[in-house]
């Protein structure tokens, strides 16, 4: 099967400066969100796109990581502490756990969601 290349660099570039603001070198965070050092290569490379391990990573080890920021470079890099639901961050807080819920999921039904999410993420693009 051949690979399918994913077209959003932006994401790669919070990946990187989101690596920055913690000053710590690409093989510890890969270390830190659990995938491995090649992966972020693929990510880099554009020939891979986020993954759920990589997202559920993030939010387990990183306190306060803004998704919205992450998926579409908008607001700030991680959400105000004492924040609780209100406004957007509830929301913002739910797919947080969704991620984390979809990673206890079977691998190919990961697989699916994340085509699924690919497939909405194109067209919030339009």
């Amino acid at each position: 099967m051949s690979r399918i290349k994913y077209h959003n660099s932006d994401f790669f570039e919070r990946i990187e400066q989101l690596r920055k603001h913690l000053d710590i070198p690409m093989y510890l965070f890969a270390k830190k969100t659990g995938v491995s050092q090649s992966f972020m290569s693929e990510l880099k490379a554009g020939r891979s796109g986020p993954s759920f391990k990589l997202m559920v990573g993030l939010f387990e080890n990183i306190s306060n990581l803004n998704i919205y920021w992450l998926l579409f470079g908008e607001g700030e890099m991680f959400l105000s502490a004492g924040s609780g639901d209100s406004g957007n961050n509830g929301g913002l807080l739910e797919l947080q756990t969704l991620f984390k819920e979809v990673a206890n999921r079977p691998q190919i039904e990961q697989e699916a969601i994340a085509n699924v999410l690919r497939g909405i993420l194109q067209l919030i693009k339009k």
